[in-house]
């Protein structure tokens, strides 16, 4: 997804069919991982693979949090269990942590 999607470069940096193909060819195979492994059950969370945090959760997270970023949460609304999965993986602690404005340095 980011080699494709280029984030990193900003919205000027983006490649042209960002917005209409890359997003949304990514985003539904990403909530479609999601939607398979939701066992319907509100009690469990839903990782990209089992009931363990991994790598690959990271991975997805880091492709959704980045678009927020750059592009905002319009981007994700077509995209609820994104949205959802991105909520729940903020907010443990450490990605909070990680995320959280950074306070100014001293000049």
């Amino acid at each position: 997804f980011q080699m494709e999607a280029q984030t990193w470069k900003g919205k000027e940096g983006a490649a042209s069919n960002f917005i209409s193909e890359i997003m949304p060819k990514w985003f539904v195979y990403f909530q479609n991982v999601l939607i398979k492994n939701d066992d319907g059950d509100v009690r469990t969370e839903e990782y990209c693979y089992g009931k363990c945090f991994t790598y690959a959760d990271i991975a997805v997270f880091e492709s959704i949090n980045a678009v927020l970023e750059v592009h905002g949460i319009s981007k994700i609304r077509p995209y609820p269990k994104l949205k959802e999965f991105h909520d729940m993986v903020a907010s443990r602690a450490r990605i909070e942590h990680h995320i959280s404005p950074r306070p100014q340095g001293r000049n």
